[in-house]
């Protein structure tokens, strides 16, 4: 087993866990934290598994009391770790100890807009000591965990893809320090110097979540914008993270322009990482890092776009060659829309509500409403909580625009364990009712059986990373005086319904995402 594989290092960290006599651990699912899982399901500790962040945290505080000992609690990253601080505040007033082992993005992400991604060394301020396992031997970190024993304790270990890499055995490590990614230089601003291009400049514009608009410039170039983006509509290739990978050498852009911050889709993230890209300007905060592998990346201020896209000049015939692509995939794969279930129930409820926004929570929620807007005519931007990417909020965030916007109707789309985690939002007073929310029941934790490599993981591993929960999300909604009805097809949703749930054939949606994402 290799001593520095990030498998081994989070295996000697339960490993030593365990010698110094912790039992307990909750479990919240999550991918980042997959050497984790896999290494407490490893292990001797006796584990317990809780959707929810908030109540996982209380959950390791109740059984901090019982034992008298300290309790783990394992997470993703972004906020999801967040979430555990009412349970520390109220453990560090009680005088009991949590160890909150957190994993994290590799250093600079949260400057990339990579999703989930936020500050979360020394994020629990004086509420848990912070230990950072990159700056340890195992030696002096054990010095160091003695010394704050009894306190609450924040483990923070930044995990780089692919996280599905297991070696079943037993490693002993000699330290825990992890490679950190190394930051970008940023370069003075840059005048485009055409020569440096032999084939001539092919540039790409693409607009992430918050972009300024670019319809005033006047400038023909080819447009990607994010669905969350408010000016998706200045889109001109809709499908390009369906076809990226298909084109040809002498299509793909040697300039790349980006705009705003975040973006729903890793996998046009990543096929753009693979290509060769001479030039990414990236207009916005000058503490942005490029997570793309340009020869050269540079960072102006959004005051600078149009200079920049006036050097770059009129680009309509590589635009039209790039719209060729984008045109021949949406011909040949329109019948995605008709062909599946929860894209069917967007249109009925639009069709039959015409409401004034279109909400999406996240994690596979977000992606059938971006599959949708896609190829819909009306081109819809989502909103959506993208920032950090994270499960909690969204039916709060929602509720919350309905009561800003009360003579208009608002739809939402969202996943049952989303729904659910969140379900205290309706507590609201007064509580709005200009709403349709669409539940997408498929037994939860869909997304990572979606996820490349995590059949590596053990059985138990992968009960512990799902989230199957036998709820009746009926009563939820009952509770709170929702009207809710229940179907598995487009053509039985009651319509009439606040809160519709469609109950989803997981197999089935496993295939159709397999296919879209090929």
């Amino acid at each position: 087993m290799n001593p520095n594989s990030q498998f081994s290092i989070a295996k000697a960290l339960v490993e030593f866990l365990s010698e110094v006599g912790i039992e307990e651990a909750v479990i919240c699912p999550g991918s980042r934290n997959a050497p984790l899982i896999e290494a407490f399901s490893q292990s001797n500790f006796q584990l317990y598994s809780q959707v929810d962040e908030r109540s996982a945290g209380y959950f390791a505080l109740g059984l901090a009391k019982g034992s008298l000992k300290p309790v783990i609690v394992c997470c993703s990253s972004g906020t999801a770790v967040a979430n555990l601080l009412p349970a520390l505040i109220e453990s560090e007033h009680q005088g009991h100890s949590l160890i909150i082992i957190s994993a994290d993005r590799p250093k600079g992400a949260s400057k990339s807009c990579a999703n989930q991604s936020i500050q979360q060394e020394r994020i629990f301020g004086s509420y848990a000591h912070y230990l950072d396992i990159t700056a340890y031997d195992l030696e002096t970190f054990e010095h160091a965990y003695e010394a704050n024993i009894r306190r609450n304790l924040h483990i923070n270990i930044a995990f780089k893809e692919p996280f599905y890499e297991f070696e079943h055995g037993n490693p002993r490590t000699e330290f825990f320090k992890l490679t950190e990614d190394a930051e970008l230089e940023k370069d003075e601003p840059y005048i485009l110097e055409r020569e440096e291009f032999l084939g001539g400049v092919s540039p790409l514009l693409i607009q992430g979540f918050g972009s300024p608009s670019v319809d005033e410039f006047k400038v023909d170039i080819p447009v990607y914008s994010d669905v969350t983006n408010k000016h998706y509509k200045q889109s001109t290739l809709r499908h390009l993270e369906h076809f990226v990978h298909h084109i040809e050498e002498q299509d793909q852009p040697n300039v790349l322009l980006t705009t705003g911050t975040y973006l729903l889709s890793k996998k046009l993230k990543m096929a753009l990482s693979q290509q060769d890209i001479d030039l990414h300007i990236h207009f916005g905060n000058k503490d942005y890092i490029s997570p793309f592998k340009a020869k050269k990346s540079i960072v102006l201020s959004e005051s600078s776009i149009e200079s920049i896209l006036n050097q770059v000049g009129d680009a309509s015939n590589y635009s039209k060659r790039l719209s060729n692509y984008d045109r021949s995939f949406e011909s040949d794969n329109k019948y995605w829309v008709n062909e599946n279930e929860v894209l069917k129930s967007i249109a009925a409820i639009r069709n039959h509500h015409a409401p004034s926004t279109f909400h999406a929570g996240n994690s596979m929620a977000v992606r059938y409403a971006s599959l949708f807007s896609s190829f819909d005519t009306e081109h819809s931007f989502v909103l959506a909580n993208r920032g950090t990417a994270g499960i909690d909020g969204c039916l709060s965030t929602f509720l919350g625009y309905c009561a800003q916007h009360p003579d208009v109707h608002h739809f939402l789309v969202i996943g049952d364990l989303s729904f659910l985690y969140d379900s205290n939002a309706f507590l609201a007073s007064p509580l709005p009712s200009n709403f349709t929310i669409l539940i997408l029941n498929n037994s939860g934790g869909f997304i990572f059986n979606m996820l490349k490599g995590v059949n590596s993981l053990s059985n138990k591993s992968r009960e512990l990373q799902t989230t199957s929960r036998a709820i009746n999300l009926s009563k939820v909604s009952e509770s709170f005086g929702l009207s809710h009805s229940k179907c598995d097809k487009a053509k039985d949703i009651d319509l009439n319904s606040q809160v519709i749930e469609l109950e989803l054939n997981a197999k089935n949606e496993r295939k159709y995402w397999a296919k879209v994402w090929s």
